[in-house]
């Protein structure tokens, strides 16, 4: 019982300083980030994501390595683990693997060529048209056919990007949004053949990054974090 207890205690010891270590480096990223430090706690867990996702760069210069098919499909169900407005699921992931598909895609934005560089790009897509095909096959009404359903959708489509950029970080990879191709849905549409209520939110370039890139700035928290009411 006693050596238990002696050893508890050591694994605390070094636990704590961990932790001390932890906070500290989440404070600086958080510094360099906003321009200003902030208290970070004493952090019992999640360090290291916090860390990840307060040093987030957008990618622009990949490598020649592809992307296994295994871990994409890894990181598509990690993303569509995502929240889902009422659990509707009105998301759809475009992986554009046809080289006349990419280079249709890559011409709409000819400022962007770190879309040609990417060993991997992926439309994600509101799905507005799931949610009908149900309606259709219970004969009942579409109840929701107004503006808040494309809202519901193309806010589903933004978080399920953005939890696959947070599983794409965590293995190595770097991606870079795409929102450009939103000047040119028909486009894409017909690229990608994407049926009616179906349409592009963003792309994004995926791969693994041939340069460490740059942290970008963001206002203040004390400009954009309001307390009950706008300040």
């Amino acid at each position: 019982m006693t050596l238990r207890l002696k050893l508890d205690a050591g694994k605390g010891a070094n636990y704590m300083q961990n932790s001390d270590e932890s906070s500290q480096e989440t404070s600086r990223l958080i510094e360099e980030r906003f321009g200003a430090p902030i208290i970070v706690p004493e952090l019992a867990a999640g360090g290291e994501s916090l860390q990840r996702m307060l040093a987030h760069r957008s990618c622009r210069a990949f490598d020649e390595t592809s992307v296994d098919d295994d871990l994409l499909k890894t990181l598509f169900a990690c993303a569509l683990s995502a929240p889902s407005k009422s659990d509707l699921q009105q998301t759809d992931i475009v992986h554009v693997r046809d080289s006349a598909k990419r280079r249709a895609i890559e011409a709409l934005v000819p400022s962007m060529p770190w879309i040609a560089g990417a060993p991997v790009f992926l439309v994600f897509c509101g799905n507005n048209r799931r949610l009908r095909q149900v309606s259709a096959k219970h004969e009942v009404p579409f109840a929701n056919d107004h503006l808040d359903a494309f809202m519901n959708a193309a806010v589903d489509a933004g978080i399920v990007m953005m939890a696959f950029i947070e599983a794409a970080e965590a293995v190595g990879l770097g991606c870079c949004p795409i929102s450009a191709i939103r000047n040119h849905p028909r486009d894409v549409d017909a690229f990608l053949k994407l049926p009616d209520w179906v349409f592009p939110v963003t792309g994004l370039c995926v791969g693994y990054p041939a340069s460490e890139g740059r942290i970008s700035h963001r206002l203040p928290l004390d400009v954009t974090v309001h307390t009950d009411t706008f300040d």
